[in-house]
């Protein structure tokens, strides 16, 4: 960073760094917003390949990026951690906000946009899949205030369904619906801004709960991860603050008791969701800066760009929960596969009998809606799929060490689920018998330090 700064001032200065370590790729060929470029996040997400910028998107002139938070590496290097110690160091701007500050003005409405010239439509949101019901806002944080709860920053994806109108969908009782709900009980329209581009960090504070307040202030989180405040600017048409230096904001309200037809969307859980009537709001203007990049996420089956955007902020906070529990946890990890939400490998120190058992009760009653817990002793990498695979083989025997549990809360993406988001948990406890002689691992003295020889075909590169 910059400086040696804790935390970058825009998303250009984020994909500059990310082109100069070979982590973005430009695309100059022309790309159509239908399929194409979701098609692009998909597979760089599935290689674990690079950030991408499309830069000749046919029909527009407005270049596109994407793929910016498919890999854990470019997440932590987003927040200036490392896999060590991303669980401290977060927890740290979690729990210590910084308030952002207030400038009169802002990149972010160098071009403004109001009346008859406004249209969402004329940005470059992509077509993702061939069933969504129509196209979708996918990267915008959407920012709101309440005069009792504060300010909430998070995402949700907003379908377009005109010039001036969004639709947004939220899962069960999410912050910002609190917010839209309580007001429209009084009848009143909730003001809410679409910020699309930002500082990365400010999208990945998003994602958490902040501890402090009623419903706390995800910005202020992301100062805290910043260690420095964020800078925000008020909203040309409503009463709400963005980020100043944001690619793209729109504008608009919440209309009270007015509804539309939202979706299907191609799901986080990698199914598309059905289509149900969903709130509305209201676009009162769009400002951006000149020349302004749009972000999109990428979404869908495993492993797409949302799971790694989401995974190290529940990471940091079910770590924090669990550690309460279990003093002896070294680690935990929201895999990839299981959509960053469903399963969730947990790392201990055994120190007593039944040790697992009891971390498993835990992290399926901890409100995060796990639906399937691995646990393992610290020799094994979480992070590694073939390691906690192996400890599944050879320390577990099915019929004293997989529990299940019927009737719990789960997730509301998840297909299988029952009514009202019920499902049936599994604990698997794939430590070794505490207290009990077991099989010795074979470890051969210098293969972590062992270089291997360049191949010839190698030495001309």
């Amino acid at each position: 960073m910059p400086g040696g700064s804790t935390m970058w001032n825009d998303l250009r200065e984020f994909l500059d760094c990310l082109e100069r370590q070979g982590e973005l790729v430009t695309a100059e060929r022309q790309v159509d917003t239908k399929y194409e470029i979701s098609a692009g996040l998909q597979r760089t997400s599935e290689l674990q390949g690079p950030a991408l910028l499309f830069r000749n998107v046919k029909g527009y002139k407005i270049p596109v990026t994407g793929a910016i938070f498919s890999t854990r590496k470019r997440v932590l290097l987003a927040l200036d951690m490392t896999r060590e110690n991303y669980v401290q160091r977060f927890l740290k701007g979690l729990e210590n906000p910084i308030p952002p500050k207030i400038s009169e003005s802002g990149p972010c409405q160098e071009v403004v946009l109001t009346g008859d010239d406004l249209d969402v439509r004329k940005l470059p949101n992509p077509f993702h899949a061939p069933r969504d019901g129509g196209l979708y806002i996918t990267g915008g944080v959407a920012i709101a205030k309440h005069p009792e709860y504060g300010r909430n920053a998070s995402i949700h994806r907003h379908m377009i369904i005109g010039r001036n109108k969004l639709t947004s969908l939220f899962a069960p009782q999410r912050h910002l619906d609190i917010y839209r709900r309580t007001m429209e009980e009084k009848g009143k329209p909730l003001d809410v801004a679409v910020a699309i581009g930002m500082d990365p960090v400010i999208v990945i504070a998003s994602q958490t709960t902040p501890p402090r307040g009623i419903y706390g202030d995800e910005l202020a989180v992301a100062g805290g991860l910043r260690g420095e405040p964020v800078e925000l600017t008020k909203c040309k048409t409503i009463d709400v603050e963005v980020p100043s230096t944001s690619e793209i904001v729109i504008e608009g309200r919440f209309l009270p008791n007015v509804r539309a037809e939202e979706g299907p969307f191609g799901e986080a859980a990698g199914y598309y969701g059905s289509g149900e009537e969903a709130p509305v709001i209201e676009v009162t203007a769009i400002t951006m800066r000149r020349n302004p990049i749009y972000q999109a996420i990428g979404s869908g089956k495993p492993p797409a760009e949302i799971h790694g955007l989401v995974a190290i902020p529940k990471e940091a906070s079910f770590y924090k929960h669990m550690k309460q529990i279990c003093p002896t946890l070294k680690a935990v990890h929201f895999t990839p596969g299981g959509t960053t939400q469903h399963h969730v490998a947990v790392s201990i120190n055994q120190i007593h009998k039944h040790q697992a058992k009891n971390v498993i009760l835990a992290a399926l009653g901890a409100g995060f809606m796990v639906k399937h817990v691995v646990v393992v002793d610290d020799d094994i990498d979480i992070y590694n799929p073939t390691e906690i695979e192996w400890a599944i083989a050879t320390r577990v025997q099915a019929d004293s060490d997989v529990y299940i549990f019927p009737n719990i809360i789960g997730g509301p993406v998840d297909p299988s689920r029952k009514d009202n988001a019920i499902v049936s948990g599994m604990g698997i406890d794939a430590t070794r018998p505490y207290g009990e002689h077991f099989a010795e691992v074979v470890e051969i003295p210098g293969t972590k330090d062992f270089e291997l020889p360049i191949a010839k075909n190698e030495r001309g590169r």
